[in-house]
């Protein structure tokens, strides 16, 4: 209950940030036109033009198709910075409102280069975040750069990682994040790229739920 809490708290921390973001953090940004795509993908495509367009394979398990709503759309991993991602699209009212890139990490992973080139692609692409969190605790909190170990500190839940950028030129606004977190069990980095009402939307839902269940 308590960490469902804290991802709304940091969520509608990543909303008001894009609410009061300044002219001069736009002059910052670098250029994106309105007509940029999502891969080969429009936003607001409907389920079929997505299934249409997008040129990956489709997940399966046991030789069937893995989603079981018309509101996601799951495709078998594909590769990005020397690494493999599974690639998810999800819908609202029938049309494409989100994608997203997630990779469940393994002891052969290294972390900190996957979630920094991940970073310095979106910083090239959409300018600098304007939420930019990496947090230590535990015995990593005073340690020396040096002495920082991602792979360490991810499996003992000492650093939290994120950052989320404000895509205003593209209509409607969307709103990226990229973070590492541990829904289960496993540490999972994901890139998430909302339609800003849409995950207004979601984490109204959230709430709902959580409001619920305390």
């Amino acid at each position: 209950m308590i960490k469902q809490f804290i991802i709304l708290f940091f969520s509608i921390f990543y909303l008001s940030s894009c609410n009061t973001k300044t002219s001069s953090d736009s002059k910052n940004s670098s250029p994106i036109s309105p007509e940029r795509q999502f891969r080969s993908i429009n936003w607001d495509m409907t389920r079929e033009e997505v299934i249409a367009n997008e040129t990956a394979k489709r997940m399966q398990a046991d030789g069937k198709l893995i989603e079981t709503d018309s509101l996601t759309l799951w495709y078998k991993p594909i590769n990005l910075f020397g690494s493999d991602f599974t690639l998810q699209y999800e819908f609202d009212s029938s049309k494409l409102k989100m994608a997203s890139y997630h990779k469940t990490l393994s002891l052969l992973d290294d972390p900190k280069r996957l979630y920094s080139d991940f970073r310095q692609s979106l910083i090239t692409k959409y300018g600098q975040p304007f939420s930019d969190n990496e947090e230590w605790s535990g015995i990593f909190k005073d340690a020396s750069e040096e002495q920082k170990d991602w792979q360490t500190a991810l499996l003992t839940n000492n650093l939290n990682v994120s950052a989320a950028w404000n895509d205003s030129l593209t209509i409607p606004n969307r709103i990226i994040i990229l973070k590492i977190e541990n829904p289960r069990e496993d540490h999972v980095l994901s890139c998430m790229n909302f339609e800003k009402s849409f995950l207004r939307k979601r984490l109204l839902h959230n709430q709902q739920n959580n409001l619920k269940n305390f």
